[in-house]
C-alpha cells in the first residue's frame, strides 16, 4: 500500500504546473479543463490579471512551472505582469495566450522575456504540447515566429547592417497592420518590388519571417509599437 501512495506522489510531482491570468473567467475554466485531461498538467492558479497572479505565486509555496498569460486584463496587463515575472521568478517559463495576434504586441512580450505565444483559436493539443515544449526546450514557436526569429530578439544578438532607404521604409511598414500589396501601394511601388525588398531584408537579417522583421523594426526603433488602447497605458 505505502509503494502505491509512493509511486503516486511520484506521479503527480511530475505535473507541470500551470497558472493561468485572464480576465474573463469562462476562457480560464475552459482552458484548464481542456489542458488537464491527459493527466500530466496541473492548473495550480487561477487570475483575473496580473497583478493577481503575482500576489498568487507569492502566497504559493510551490511555484509554477509555467504560466499562460493574456496580453489584454485589467489593473496590471500582459506586458507588465510578464516584466515582472521575469524579474521575481526567471526560471518560470511564460507563453502568451491571447486573441490579439497583431506581431506587434507579440514582439512587445516577446522582449519583455515571454517565452512564445499562442492563439486563442488554437487547439487543445497544440497548447498542451507549447506547455510541455516550453518546459523543456525554453522557447516555442509556430509558424508565424521561428526559433532564430524569438531567440535574437530575446538574446539582443540583432545587429543592423546597412540598408537602402526602400529597405529601411519596408521595414516601418512591417510593423503596421498591412499586406505587402497595401505597403506596396503606399511605398508607390510594385508587389513584386516589395518583394524584392523583403527577400534582401530577410538575406540581411538573416530572419526567415515577416514577424523577424518587426522584431527589428521594434528593436531599432523604426516604427513605435502602438499600445494606446490598453488598459492603464
Amino acid at each position: 500500500m505505502e509503494r502505491g501512495k509512493q509511486k503516486a506522489n511520484e506521479t503527480e510531482n511530475k505535473k507541470i504546473r500551470i497558472a493561468i491570468a485572464d480576465d474573463h473567467a469562462l476562457v480560464r475554466e475552459s482552458v484548464s479543463t481542456r489542458i488537464e485531461d491527459d493527466g500530466d498538467i496541473e492548473v495550480v492558479i487561477q487570475a483575473a490579471d496580473g497583478k493577481e497572479l503575482i500576489t498568487s505565486i507569492e502566497k504559493s509555496k510551490i511555484k509554477p512551472d509555467v504560466c499562460l498569460i493574456d496580453i489584454m486584463m485589467p489593473v496590471l496587463d500582459g506586458f507588465q505582469t510578464v516584466e515582472h515575472l521575469k524579474k521575481l521568478w526567471p526560471e518560470i517559463k511564460l507563453l502568451v495566450l491571447t486573441g490579439y495576434l497583431r506581431e506587434t504586441y507579440v514582439v512587445q512580450m516577446i522582449l519583455a522575456g515571454a517565452n512564445g505565444y499562442l492563439s486563442k483559436n488554437s487547439h487543445p493539443h497544440t497548447v498542451k504540447e507549447a506547455i510541455r515544449h516550453v518546459t523543456e526546450f525554453d522557447i516555442y514557436c509556430n509558424e508565424q515566429f521561428c526559433l532564430k526569429d524569438i531567440k535574437a530578439i530575446r538574446d539582443g544578438h540583432m545587429e543592423l547592417p546597412n540598408l537602402t532607404e526602400k529597405e529601411k521604409q519596408l521595414l516601418r511598414y512591417c510593423i503596421e497592420d498591412l499586406t505587402y500589396g497595401e505597403i506596396a501601394d503606399k511605398m508607390a511601388t510594385s508587389s513584386k518590388s516589395v518583394e524584392g525588398y523583403r527577400n534582401k531584408l530577410f538575406e540581411k537579417l538573416g530572419v526567415k519571417t515577416r514577424a523577424g522583421l518587426t522584431m527589428y523594426a521594434v528593436r531599432y526603433g523604426y516604427a513605435p509599437i502602438d499600445t494606446g488602447v490598453l488598459p492603464g497605458k
